[in-house]
């Protein structure tokens, strides 16, 4: 549906207007992303991304199978526009492990599912959020208050798709303040200058026919700021009547601008205003300094002006790639005229590695160079790459995110299980590559079903030639720059032979793996092993040998009980086939300590004045043991989990909200925490801080800021916890160290009178004395 600049306009002079208000301003979808992204990766720096997701999800009971999540990384944020009530929020799912587990009580445990995740296949998950706004003039979203979540990582099973929603549904909800709020866009209630906004409020917009999911704008919008400017006693109409046009117009051309937003300044709000610098725009800012660049003007009775948001820092190109273990990237920093400028250094750090070696290697004019297969240690890393430039003698940093992949092909599912029967369910297939080369899937062996083509993904679909086996098994190759082997199982009853170990993560070339069957169940029968799927070798006393050469699978080795050629009882082991060596990592810390430096009694007590707004620093250090003579530091995802514990309620401190700088006065927090140092004077001793944020060094050492509005002498104790990589939760407690815990005590607030002060009248202009 087009919405031309003449349509925007025709229709404002036919009596639209700002009704009532003294401005209105639009931002589009496209600048508020740019907004989300750069903000997504600058929170590396400070520790403050979204954390990883780990766990289960688990049915109600046993014969729904347990669904389980490692390592799930989610990408950047993205809005798109359905209603004026709330917006919706896309998350790519970029990395991480899937499997599912059947368990029964009559019946093995068996693997229904597996593989690994990759951003090309396509995974998101989605909610909805409704933008929130405060008294500094903040426009935020905050995905932990997400809902109507939805997500697609189980293909076409839409239960097991309720459920994985679900799952990270509750898990948003523990996510803190520094690590799920973003903010959209700040306007300035408090500027010195003529007409500033007094007030405001929000109206997320949908385009013209984005409403449609078969359009080409789908979900497009804008945020309108619908502004009461100082002089004006009251605000307009709210919400908007169905009159007031999408005031972002369309582009048309390749060489027709890009608009991305739009004000609408009322005849009165242009009173004492020069229209060549609108005051209303100067108080719209953003977290990176961006700025608007005016495209056109058009007055009417009211002022139409027409722009861009221009970048006002530098960026690191690319952004987001990816590559395979060993490879090399060259990077470069951008201006904001897109001009390559030098960066003075560069820093290459790895959220998951514990070594140097893990990290990979980054050169002074911005190549970097991933971790040898030996050494890369996970099936993918995201490493991120950051640049220290000079801007007009400031010292700048601008980062960027790169994953490291271990295989170049994956695929979705590698195994899978579908119930036998007369309703077979359809399997989608899909392939992640590197390279740009066309996949194509084809059956492999005897064939169960039908399997069609769209693009890189595949679909199978089995059919009666799937008989009434207990188990059959379809394997389906897809031929790109490299050849990856998926198998659907269909299972037409129960696997009754337990097979140990039924899941096995790392299978490597010249590595046999031995596997054991249940020898109590019908014992003295004839066992029977066999490969059914993926490839490789397994004898008759279920010692299974990896496949000499190179394939992205997974094999299943099936056991199965025979009497007179009558197959009685089977059961089925899945085994990925990898050539990762797991990184080895740290086992225990030799100290775990919580301080105030500089402070009193052995540097665990301290004070502040409870205000909310002054912050008292504490330093929690966490060094780990060798292990066999090798030195391993926490990895990037510890150190970010890294919480405060108030020791009373034993419950983790709540962040500060990061739209302000303390805790406000109607807060219902006593206590709060901060990641960064605010700009008031600082409680107890001022000592420089050692280095906090991902490139601390080996010796971790982290910086925290607590705030205060709790009565005076009423003591907050304090201690430390955060998560191994492995899931257990550490505390600063378990080494019972002096500095294992911290104590606060609120200050009376001092009293200030007329004796405090000194006024000193100065004439500023005309003749005469003060």
């Amino acid at each position: 549906m087009s919405n031309s600049m003449r349509d925007i306009l025709d229709k404002l002079a036919a009596g639209a207007g700002t009704q009532g208000w003294g401005a209105i301003a639009a931002i589009s979808r496209s600048d508020l992303n740019q907004q989300l992204q750069r903000q997504y990766v600058e929170r590396y720096q400070r520790l403050a991304f979204m954390p990883l997701f780990t766990g289960e999800a688990r049915g109600e009971d046993l014969s729904v199978d347990t669904l389980g999540l490692e390592g799930v990384e989610l990408g950047v944020p993205t809005l798109s526009f359905s209603s004026a009530a709330r917006a919706v929020v896309t998350m790519n799912i970029v990395a991480g492990r899937y499997n599912s587990v059947h368990q029964s009580l009559s019946s093995a445990s068996t693997v229904s599912g597996t593989f690994k995740i990759t951003e090309s296949m396509g995974f998101r998950l989605t909610m909805t959020v409704q933008l929130a706004t405060d008294d500094t003039g903040q426009v935020t979203l905050n995905l932990a208050e997400g809902s109507a979540f939805t997500c697609n990582l189980a293909g076409l099973d839409e239960a097991r798709n309720v459920r994985l929603a679900q799952f990270f549904a509750d898990m948003f909800k523990q996510i803190p303040l520094h690590r799920s709020v973003f903010s959209l866009v700040q306007v300035d209630l408090e500027q010195y200058q003529a007409q500033p906004p007094a007030s405001f409020r929000v109206f997320p917009m949908v385009a013209p026919g984005a409403v449609d999911a078969g359009a080409e704008n789908f979900g497009d919008g804008a945020l309108l700021l619908f502004m009461r400017l100082h002089g004006s006693l009251d605000e307009g109409q709210f919400p908007p009547a169905e009159s007031l046009p999408y005031p972002i117009p369309d582009k048309h051309g390749t060489h027709d601008p890009d608009y991305g937003s739009t004000l609408i300044l009322s005849r009165e709000g242009m009173a004492d205003v020069d229209p060549e610098r609108l005051p209303v725009l100067d108080s719209l800012h953003f977290t990176g300094g961006d700025t608007f660049a005016v495209l056109e003007r058009d007055r009417h009775e009211d002022l139409l002006v027409f722009s861009i948001l221009r970048a006002a820092q530098a960026s690191v190109v690319p952004a987001f790639t990816t590559i395979k273990a060993g490879q090399t990237q060259r990077f470069s920093v951008h201006n904001e005229q897109g001009q390559i400028i030098a960066a003075t250094k560069w820093t290459a750090v790895s959220l998951q590695s514990h070594t140097d070696a893990g990290h990979g290697s980054i050169s002074n004019d911005g190549v970097y160079t991933a971790p040898d297969p030996e050494t890369i240690g996970h099936d993918s890393l995201r490493v991120v790459i950051t640049a220290t430039y000079n801007e007009s003698g400031v010292t700048r940093t601008a980062s960027a995110l790169l994953s490291v992949v271990f295989e170049s092909m994956e695929l979705a599912p590698r195994v899978t299980v579908v119930a036998g029967g007369d309703f077979l369910q359809p399997v989608s297939l899909n392939v992640s590559t590197l390279d740009a080369r066309p996949v194509r899937w084809a059956l492999r062996g005897t064939e169960y079903g039908q399997l069609s083509q769209n693009g890189h993904a595949g679909l199978f679909v089995a059919d009666a030639r799937s008989g009434k086996k207990a188990l059959v098994a379809q394997q389906i190759e897809a031929h790109g720059s490299e050849i990856g082997v998926a198998t659907v199982l269909i299972a037409n009853g129960q696997q009754m032979l337990r097979i140990e170990p039924a899941f096995v993560p790392r299978a490597r070339k010249s590595q046999a793996v031995q596997l054991n069957e249940d020898s109590t169940l019908l014992p003295g029968l004839l066992r029977r092993w066999k490969v059914i799927g993926g490839e490789g070798t397994v004898d008759q006393q279920g010692r299974f040998m990896p496949p000499d050469r190179s394939v992205v699978a997974s094999s299943v080795v099936s056991c199965e009980v025979v009497n007179n050629s009558v197959v009685l009882a089977s059961g089925y082991s899945v085994i990925e086939l990898s050539q990762v060596y797991d990184e080895p990592g740290w086992e225990e810390l030799s100290m775990f300590t919580v301080t105030l430096p500089g402070s009193a009694d052995n540097q665990r007590s301290g004070n502040l004045y409870p205000n909310g707004y002054q912050q008292v620093r504490l330093q929690i250090k966490t060094p780990a043991i060798a292990v066999d003579g090798n030195d391993y530091t926490l990895s990037v995802t510890e150190r970010a989990s890294m919480r405060l514990v108030d020791n009373d309620t034993r419950q983790n401190l709540e962040s500060v909200n990061p739209s302000i700088e303390g805790i406000a006065e109607e807060d219902d927090q006593a206590w709060r925490v901060s990641l960064q140092r605010n700009r008031f004077e600082l409680a107890g001793a001022a000592l420089d801080p050692a280095e906090s944020g991902l490139n601390a060094p080996v010796t971790v050492t982290q910086n925290f800021y607590l705030h205060s509005r709790e009565n005076a002498g009423l003591v907050g104790t304090f201690y430390a916890t955060f998560q191994k990589d492995s899931g257990r939760w550490w505390t600063s407690l378990e080494l019972e160290d002096i500095n294992s815990k911290v104590f606060i005590t609120p200050l009376r607030l001092p009293r200030f009178d007329t004796a405090n002060y000194t006024f000193v009248p100065t004439r500023t202009l005309g003749g005469g004395g003060d």
